[in-house]
């Protein structure tokens, strides 16, 4: 009876880690998926934000972020990055690409919270990220001059996705 009971308590311990590895996996990469597919469909429409206008610079960089997100802070060195990229645009008249944040938590929260990061942006605008088909935080989405969606990265880029953002938005 012993062996018995310790194969179904192996069992048991197996079953529970596969259903803990497919709700993880569902929870965190399933959406990060849906997120890339709702943003695309965007691409047929140019992208809507309040008091944003597109046309001024070549490229946008459209950042969703929350202040109580953990990728969101450790994403902050980068974001700093574009931010002082962004602030060396050679041309001022049409720059490459301005920055913008779109969160769903106050405007003022999100300017304090970049202030303490040091990072100047353009614009901060708050929305419902879900009307935006954005879910998780942090995501990228890189906009062309009209509007219309061109890229997007969804979560903590990698140092390759990071020179991928700056290469694409001309920088």
């Amino acid at each position: 009876m012993l062996r018995l009971e310790r194969i179904s308590h192996i069992c048991i311990i197996v079953v529970c880690l596969l259903a803990t590895a497919l709700l993880i996996e569902r929870r965190f990469f399933a959406a990060a998926t849906a997120n890339q597919g709702n943003i695309a469909q965007a691409t047929k429409k140019p992208l809507s934000l309040p008091g944003i206008s597109w046309g001024h610079a070549r490229k946008t960089a459209v950042i969703a972020i929350n202040t109580g997100c953990v990728h969101c802070q450790d994403s902050m060195p980068f974001y700093h990055r574009l931010s002082e990229l962004a602030g060396n645009n050679p041309s001022p008249t049409q720059p490459n690409f301005a920055l913008v944040v779109a969160s769903s938590q106050p405007a003022d929260l999100v300017r304090h919270y970049l202030a303490l990061n040091q990072i100047e942006v353009e614009g901060v605008v708050q929305v419902k990220l879900g009307e935006l088909g954005i879910s998780a935080t942090p995501t990228l989405i890189i906009v062309d001059s009209r509007g219309f969606v061109e890229h997007v990265f969804v979560g903590e880029l990698a140092t390759k996705d990071d020179e991928e953002v700056v290469r694409l938005l001309g920088a």
